[in-house]
């Protein structure tokens, strides 16, 4: 394997620890909500499907969910929204 081969192939193999870190951490511990919350602020490619963006933005109607919402950082810190 070439210098740059063995990059790519740390670089992939740790991108797939820290998922998989992730994954197991929001399996584990929380609320439905906050695992729902979790699962759509992943880094993964393919964003949050339509029907768990409307059930969030359901629960933002109970008084202790939507404060559950509003600290959950939905957009990655220096991201200005469009």
């Amino acid at each position: 394997m070439s210098g740059d081969s063995w990059v790519k192939w740390g670089t992939d193999l740790g991108s797939y620890a820290k998922n998989a870190v992730q994954s197991a951490t929001t399996l584990v511990a929380g609320s439905e909500l906050e695992k729902k919350l979790a699962e759509a602020t992943s880094n993964e490619p393919w964003g949050a499907s339509g029907t768990l963006s409307t059930e969030i933005a359901r629960s933002t109607y109970g008084y202790d969910d939507f404060k559950v919402v509003r600290s959950t950082e939905l957009l990655p810190a220096g991201t200005i929204p469009r």
